[in-house]
């Protein structure tokens, strides 16, 4: 019987042993997996992408924003942003911006933004137009045939690099996101699905930004930028390099003393206005003074007839009156 035991006692432990032999190692793999998951994205957090996609909501996948490019190519197309700022002088502003926004149209561009300033007999005009980079040149060239550009300045930078850089780590970021959701689904714990969703999250932001970041340089790229100043030759503003002589004529100096002894006038008569109103405003205070300095003048009008009547009651002797003087 004890013997019987102790080959039971023996069975059930190794089962035991066993089984946590088993458990350790899946658990330990687990556990590498979440870590090696937070490692990457991790890695790739460190990187500033400029980006954008979808949301999360409730601990489920949403779907990510279209793709900007899914594939990138083996041969990168060079990436050109141009841009030109040209300064026009002309006879009329307006009609040589119509005109230049008109060809712009013809060559497949289109106005960005303008700013019209009309004075008394001269405009100026401050517009962005877009026109795609092969025409860029052509739009110069017409700009110069109808106005006398002042200032020309052209630009052209190369961003091929930080294109397919953006796009290659935008593909990383799209496939880490997605061996995050496989953590997500297998998660065992509230604390697991929390971390795993704060990581997703974060993922997503970049990978919005650099979407977002693509998309910017494909429109730079694709349509070329032109900033322009256009202003008339009687621009008020520009300074003539010959300089004439102009006197004042008579009218002009029968105007200026007029209107300048109408304003002295004007003055002297609004220094009274304004004595009158402080006087009037003060009134009761002068009245007041008055009453005051009125029955002071009594008190000593009274008290010098006091002394006279009492003098002339008991007057001094003519001795004492000459000793006295």
């Amino acid at each position: 019987m004890k013997k019987s035991n102790l080959i039971f006692m023996a069975t059930s432990m190794l089962l035991i042993f066993s089984a946590c032999a088993m458990e350790a190692p899946a658990a330990r793999a687990a556990d590498n997996g979440l870590a090696q998951a937070e490692f990457i994205a991790s890695d790739e957090s460190s990187e500033q992408l400029g980006y954008g996609g979808a949301a999360i909501a409730s601990g489920h996948r949403t779907d990510i924003s279209q793709p900007v490019t899914p594939d990138i190519p083996s041969e990168n197309i060079r990436k050109i942003i141009r841009d030109a700022s040209l300064e026009i002088e002309t006879k009329d502003a307006n009609d040589l911006y119509l005109s230049l926004v008109s060809y712009c149209k013809g060559l497949g561009g289109h106005e960005f933004s303008s700013e019209t300033q009309n004075l008394d007999d001269y405009s100026v005009i401050n517009a962005t137009l877009k026109v795609p980079p092969e025409s860029l040149d052509t739009f110069i060239a017409y700009a110069g045939e109808n106005g006398n550009i002042v200032n020309l300045k052209t630009n052209s930078k190369d961003v091929t690099d930080e294109y397919y850089d953006t796009r290659t780590r935008l593909e990383t970021k799209r496939k880490s996101l997605e061996q995050y959701y496989k953590l997500l689904a297998n998660a065992d714990n509230v604390d697991e699905i929390l971390a795993i969703q704060i990581t997703i999250d974060k993922i997503i932001e970049e990978i919005e930004a650099a979407e977002g970041r693509v998309r910017l340089l494909d429109s730079l790229v694709d349509m070329a930028t032109v900033n322009l100043y256009i202003r008339q030759e009687n621009d008020t503003v520009k300074i003539n390099k010959d300089i004439d002589w102009n006197a004042l004529s008579f009218e002009d100096m029968r105007y200026f003393i007029r209107n300048g002894f109408a304003a002295v006038i004007n003055s002297i008569v609004s220094v009274i206005q304004w004595i009158i109103v402080a006087v009037a405003v003060s009134s009761p205070v002068w009245a007041l003074a008055g009453i005051v300095l009125l029955i002071v003048f009594k008190i000593i009008k009274r008290n010098r007839v006091k002394k006279a009547d009492k003098a002339s009651k008991h007057p001094q002797p003519v001795e004492e009156e000459n000793k006295n003087k």
